[in-house]
């Protein structure tokens, strides 16, 4: 039986005041049918640093606030949790309708407490 699972992303990074060269995580959790369901606010500079975000996210699942709103001039729906009042995870798009959106944004909690965790990560490339 397929289950909801995260997905981590690498991408190359360079540190601005060092010059070292690193690859940049972040996560996305899709549903069993690979279709995005969320994602992370931002890019860790570890995989460490990423399952971490994860795991805490997971840990405090009913304590999360979810912030609904408007975007494009009152066009669209997107959805936010939020933990001890920082962003802590986002929808993977825009929504046409409110109830799409809330709809959406509970499938997001739902896979959130059984989402499996990869041990691979995904390169992005660009160009």
């Amino acid at each position: 039986m397929a289950v909801a699972r995260f997905v981590f992303l690498a991408h190359p990074s360079e540190d601005a005041a060092s010059g070292a060269r690193h690859d940049d995580i972040t996560w996305m959790l899709v549903s069993s049918n690979s279709r995005p369901l969320g994602r992370a606010v931002r890019w860790y500079p570890d995989m460490g640093e990423c399952l971490a975000a994860v795991e805490t996210l997971r840990a405090h699942a009913d304590g999360l606030r979810v912030v609904m709103s408007v975007t494009n001039t009152g066009r669209n729906w997107q959805w936010r949790l939020e933990l001890d009042g920082a962003p802590a995870a986002m929808a993977s798009r825009l929504y046409i309708r409110q109830y799409e959106c809330e709809y959406n944004m509970r499938r997001f909690l739902e896979a959130l407490r059984i989402a499996n965790i990869p041990s691979t990560v995904r390169m992005l490339h660009r160009g």
